[in-house]
């Protein structure tokens, strides 16, 4: 099997054990001429020889570092992924803010639906001129019990057009969330009882289909936030195919199965 990465010195990681797939904190130490791994547990350090196939996974304790990790897999994937491992499996739990996170990354697409969001209480912006980003073609889930803003959270995200599944009922601001987003096409249902901004939600999103319209208007039209922003209007447009053939995947209809 190959060799983990080689460190220099101590270092305290969390790694994932591939082979058990256990999530272990360990110590790595670098003798000459050959690689040990200390694994941690209750009782004390147990000593195993390399080599041995390890991935690593990094603990971000604030925004600040988790920004610049994908700041640095923006400019150059292969060196980040040698760095931190797969964007997939970085542990933020402890991150409270993600506003702004990808904003401006010109090829950054890779899927965030594996990260536990729970602590977050804002992701206003977090994909703001994101260009390239469409979650890896996968579904994007967050868990945002806690979070009370995305307000211009995919504006001008030109290539994003995947489902969206957000606990949003302590969101208070959905201003201009997919404003420019030209290629989203799917239907939203959102809890739209807290939210007071609405404003620009999709202004300028031009890949919405009219099933879409009627489906996200029913959803939202209990919000005064929805009238006030001039919504309301979208009740003209109906939803009319089978939902056997408007659900496609394709982005060009969608209906609730």
């Amino acid at each position: 099997m190959a060799r983990p990465p080689v460190f220099s010195g101590d270092e305290s990681l969390h790694w994932e054990y591939i082979d058990t797939n256990a999530s272990v904190d360990i110590l790595v130490n670098q003798p000459v001429g050959e690689l040990a791994v200390l694994l941690l547990h209750d009782d004390g350090y147990v000593l195993l020889a390399g080599p041995l196939t390890l991935t690593v996974v990094p603990s971000f304790n604030n925004e600040v570092d988790l920004f610049a990790a994908l700041a640095t897999w923006d400019v150059n994937a292969t060196v980040a992924a040698a760095t931190y491992g797969a964007v997939s499996t970085w542990d933020v739990t402890a991150v409270t803010v993600l506003s702004s996170l990808c904003e401006g990354l010109a090829s950054f697409d890779e899927s965030l639906s594996g990260w536990s969001t729970s602590q977050v209480t804002a992701m206003d912006r977090m994909f703001k001129d994101a260009s390239a980003f469409n979650n890896g073609g996968q579904p994007l889930t967050f868990t945002t019990s806690n979070v009370v803003g995305v307000s211009g959270m995919f504006r001008v995200a030109a290539r994003f057009n995947q489902p969206v599944s957000f606990d949003t009922g302590s969101v208070t601001k959905l201003r201009s969330m997919f404003q420019g987003a030209v290629s989203f096409d799917q239907p939203l249902d959102f809890d739209v009882a807290s939210v007071v901004d609405m404003v620009d939600m999709f202004h300028g999103a031009g890949g919405l289909s009219d099933c879409n319209k009627e489906l996200i208007h029913d959803s939202f039209s209990s919000s005064t936030a929805w009238a006030a922003a001039g919504y309301n209007h979208w009740s003209m447009f109906s939803c009319v195919l089978d939902c056997a053939d408007a659900c496609s995947g394709s982005g060009s209809g969608s209906c609730w199965g």
